[in-house]
């Protein structure tokens, strides 16, 4: 019903990817933050999201590009770097880990 009622709510729609994702609906969760990404294509919640449930399900280019999105639209943001560093440990890529955290500082 809040989705009928409010379809253009970019963190509702993030708010529903993270529960079908915690109930093992993918396809649906996939489904909401891509909605939530393409209401906002500005808001870095929504690709951070998207980044990490991405991330999660084993599909690491889709999810570099979302993190590297969000991190366009905020290149100052602690968090984002770090989930990039993250991201980059993950992918056994040391070096670029190590320069986004002393981006951190």
């Amino acid at each position: 019903k809040l989705v009928a009622d409010y379809p253009e709510d970019v963190d509702l729609m993030i708010l529903m990817g993270n529960f079908y994702f915690r109930h093992a609906k993918r396809s649906k969760a996939e489904a909401a933050y891509l909605k939530a990404v393409a209401l906002d294509s500005n808001s870095m919640k929504a690709h951070m999201m998207l980044a990490g449930f991405y991330n999660e399900t084993g599909n690491r280019e889709e999810a570099f590009e979302a993190y590297q999105k969000a991190l366009d639209l905020e290149p100052d943001n602690v968090q984002i770097k770090l989930a990039l560093a993250r991201y980059y440990m993950d992918q056994n890529e040391l070096d670029d880990a190590k320069n986004m955290v002393a981006e951190v500082g």
